[in-house]
């Protein structure tokens, strides 16, 4: 009975917070557009701190004295001032996104979001040997002492990492896969779509890497090309060289485009949407387009697309999931091909009574690195690949064709997907 009276204080403080942090979020959602964008960047910005700060203090409790001898040495100190230089660069990666936004990554971005790579998947290995270390005392009933296996464990997430980021600076893979779609008509059939998603330029993604996809895409001559969203993450000033590749794509029909929740964050979509038209690119913006443009509808397929589920979390003005705006139009005998850039939305979709052959989405990276691979798959209801859908629909996952802040790839790829149609 004490110690739940002693712990009482810090479960009420706890409730406290949740609750405070409910209405702080319902507060900010009743602010004006403009003043509601900057305080959710600076909420999420302080909440990612503080984590990290919890971070910091495993890190420091488990390998900040493992150098310490009763001998006078300079390597105890040397090795706390590395730990202390490495903890600064994990803190200062997002302001990366405010401070350093280049045509090209500069090196001190890309060594940040390396040290923040580190962090998340060191921090679980922490974690994974502290509940260990707990179970072995449970049922052993002696300690285990856990502190060469934290300095092995960080030597390997370094060396992970290296390896991580040697394989994010590859070409995308490019992967081929065919899709049935009933009653697709004759003159389609073979209809090719190359699928882009989560290119993320900015901070650690530059020109130089659209350069070398665009040249990818092209080498491949699809019929169409699809970006599914998260194309930027920042505004349109800061990264309007790094966008101007995306008007050398050739194709037979365009090139088609909706939003990521990326692009929300960044408080600039509407700059994006109207630059990237200026570009050639077709933005669907809750609409669709029918392809081949000019011929008989029975010879068609609806292209169609809708903005990312997060503008309605984040009530942004003007945009939303509108399904019903999206399919406007589309002939239910036609072929419906639906841009979604989280399989979240393309589960609403699929969900809904309108007739969706095939959706086409990105979002999960794949998770991109262990332990966020973990959580990509268990939150997410479509997690990469192609996945059937009742009886005639089928859903596409990207894994991303290049990678968000952390320029680091294990366990999964980057992928540039060339689709190609058939009958059935």
């Amino acid at each position: 009975m004490d110690a739940i009276r002693s712990k009482s204080p810090h479960i009420l403080g706890g409730i406290c917070v949740v609750v405070g942090i409910v209405m702080a979020e319902r507060w900010v959602l009743s602010l004006d557009f403009q003043t509601r964008g900057r305080i959710l960047r600076a909420q999420f910005v302080f909440f990612m701190q503080m984590a990290l700060f919890g971070g910091d203090y495993l890190v420091w409790r488990c390998l900040g004295s493992y150098f310490d001898t009763p001998h006078k040495s300079r390597l105890p100190k040397l090795w706390k001032v590395v730990l202390l230089v490495y903890m600064c660069l994990v803190h200062l990666s997002y302001l990366c996104n405010v401070m350093f936004v280049r045509t090209e990554p500069i090196l001190f971005s890309i060594i940040s979001y390396l040290c923040l790579a580190v962090h998340f998947q060191f921090v679980f290995i922490i974690i994974v040997v502290k509940i260990f270390e707990k179970l072995y005392k449970t049922f052993k009933g002696r300690s285990f002492h856990g502190k060469r296996v934290y300095f092995i464990g960080f030597v390997l997430t370094l060396v992970l990492t290296g390896f991580g980021f040697i394989n994010s600076q590859r070409p995308p893979v490019i992967k081929n896969v065919s899709i049935p779609i009933k009653n697709l008509p004759q003159n389609l059939e073979g209809f090719t779509i190359t699928l882009l998603s989560d290119i993320h330029l900015g901070v650690t993604v530059g020109k130089s890497k659209l350069d070398r996809i665009v040249s990818m895409v092209n080498n491949l001559n699809p019929d169409t090309v699809v970006i599914v969203g998260d194309l930027v993450d920042g505004p349109v000033k800061q990264l309007e060289e790094s966008s101007q590749s995306l008007t050398n794509i050739i194709s037979k029909y365009g090139t088609y485009y909706v939003t990521g929740n990326h692009e929300y964050y960044t408080m600039d979509a509407n700059s994006w949407l109207t630059h990237l038209d200026s570009l050639g690119v077709n933005v669907l913006h809750n609409s669709n387009r029918k392809i081949p443009p000019q011929a008989d509808p029975k010879e068609q397929l609806c292209m169609a697309g809708v903005d990312d589920i997060e503008a309605d979390r984040i009530m942004y003005d003007g945009h939303g999931f509108r399904l019903e705006e999206a399919l406007m139009g589309c002939n239910s005998e036609q072929p419906i091909i639906l841009l979604a850039h989280q399989p979240r939305a393309a589960k609403q979709a699929l969900q809904s009574s309108h007739h969706i052959d095939l959706v086409l989405s990105g979002h999960t990276h794949g998770g991109q690195f262990p332990p966020v691979v973990i959580g990509a798959y268990l939150f997410n209801p479509f997690y990469a690949g192609l996945y059937r859908y009742g009886e005639n629909s089928h859903v596409y996952v990207s894994m991303g064709t290049v990678y968000w802040g952390f320029p680091v790839r294990i366990m999964t790829t980057q992928e540039i997907i060339f689709i190609t149609l058939h009958g059935v």
